[in-house]
């Protein structure tokens, strides 16, 4: 390695060795079914005006818009010496998990025809918020299917095409408490053209009998919404129960006025609701794995890999089931040079040591392959998830003579950068002298 600092000539009393420390962090966004990837990376050069020192993290990465679980994204990540001089290097991962669940209640009719919404670019048509909670507003496909059947309530005017009157256009107010006719209306042309709450019978079910479905009609802006609603009765959103907002079973076996007015009273039914939590770093777990078997990988093969996973949630939940996993490469023991060397120093941060110096205008060998979200992924565990995963570059200035030869010991010194006992990484082969030549591998213990 002859890469030399430029120097001016002083006395031997004047010549001084400098240690530079830089530590570098990039964070990239690794999304989700519902969140774009994004990278970003910063270094700052602090040495000296003849020293150019540039350590940066280097990608091979194409975000996807939609994750599907199970599938493996290639995120090829390395690290490049764009500076003069050379360096150690390590790194670490951390990360941030935001998810929206539905909830079990919903919002009443009342607070929700109060609330101020505004509009979200959240997935699974969670596209409004009052700040608090998501509401779920319907596809026009999905209304279609909400209003198949016979109308038995409509809170406001309405029109749709009757097949028995020759297909010509018929239209409605909403009902009163007078109102207990229910009329069969096609569910292709069946319009509401007045903000309310419509609710239809449906096809009577061996099980539970006569089913109703329906949905809240509300105008925010230009947009005319329709809100799915959700039976308070029971719990939505998973399990045997996942479809109750589009199924009322509160209002079975009610005929006539008494269907009407239990309507009216609101105290069945509430807008299906959903809201956000966010996961900091703190509140994962990462788990380090070397697979033994190809089969005991989630990416089919014997790279180690490190899982990124709530902490103290419940086996079997559903937020046990959200994982992401990182495929790591060049994993090694510290024996080999241009290798990863694994620390667990805390039991929960996972630093991996390159196993030789950087040099000038080199790049290191690839350390994460692949990330993937987990395949055991359970039907509910969110509506919408993304995750912003962290990737933690430090670096520093190797350290040389006054001849600009390597010392034995070139982080000798460093603070936080022994690993037992604060010892500093030593030469695994035992060659290293101040001869100047390349140090070939670097053992840290």
């Amino acid at each position: 390695m002859n890469n030399d600092v430029s120097k001016k000539k002083k006395t031997s009393k004047e010549k001084r060795v400098l240690i530079g420390a830089l530590c570098v962090a990039a964070a990239v966004v690794a999304g989700s079914t519902f969140a774009w990837f994004t990278s970003t990376d910063e270094v700052t050069n602090k040495l000296s005006a003849s020293g150019d020192y540039g350590v940066a993290i280097a990608e091979d990465f194409t975000p996807p818009e939609d994750w599907i679980p199970g599938q493996s994204i290639k995120k090829a990540v390395t690290v490049v010496n764009t500076g003069n001089v050379d360096a150690f290097i390590r790194m670490w991962f951390s990360g941030t998990m935001r998810k929206v669940t539905e909830t079990d209640s919903g919002t009443t009719l009342d607070d929700f025809a109060s609330a101020t919404l505004t509009t979200s670019n959240l997935g699974g048509n969670f596209k409004y918020t009052d700040g608090t909670n998501f509401y779920r507003q319907l596809s026009d496909s999905e209304r279609k299917i909400m209003q198949t059947g016979e109308l038995a309530y409509a809170g406001g005017a309405y029109k749709f095409t009757s097949n028995a009157a020759g297909s010509s256009e018929e239209t409605g107010a909403a009902y009163t408490a007078s109102d207990v006719a229910v009329r069969l209306v096609d569910s292709d042309t069946f319009e509401p053209t007045g903000d309310g709450l419509f609710i239809f019978r449906r096809v009577n079910s061996a099980t539970d009998g006569v089913e109703y479905s329906g949905y809240l009609r509300k105008t925010i802006g230009d947009d005319k919404c329709y809100f799915a609603l959700t039976d308070k009765t029971v719990k939505s959103g998973g399990g045997a129960n996942q479809d109750r907002q589009v199924f009322i079973k509160g209002l079975t076996g009610l005929t006539g006025a008494t269907l009407i007015n239990k309507i009216k009273d609101d105290t069945t039914l509430s807008i299906r609701t959903a809201t956000q939590s966010t996961v900091a770093n703190s509140g994962l777990t990462w788990t380090y794995t070397v697979p033994t078997t190809a089969a005991d990988s989630p990416f089919n093969n014997t790279h180690p890999y490190l899982t990124a996973s709530i902490a103290g949630a419940a086996a079997g939940s559903q937020d046990a089931s959200i994982k992401i996993n990182v495929e790591l490469e060049n994993i090694g023991d510290g024996t080999a040079p241009d290798e990863w060397q694994h620390f667990d120093n805390t039991g929960a941060k996972h630093t991996f040591y390159y196993t030789n110096d950087l040099d000038s205008s080199n790049d290191s060998s690839k350390l994460v392959a692949n990330v993937q979200l987990d395949k055991g992924l359970k039907e509910g565990a969110y509506v919408a998830f993304d995750f912003d995963f962290d990737v933690h570059l430090d670096s520093i200035q190797i350290v040389k003579d006054t001849d600009n030869n390597e010392l034995d010991t070139p982080v000798s010194g460093a603070s936080g950068w022994g690993i037992a006992d604060g010892a500093n990484a030593t030469a695994a082969k035992g060659t290293a002298t101040n001869s100047g030549k390349e140090i070939s591998a670097v053992k840290w213990s």
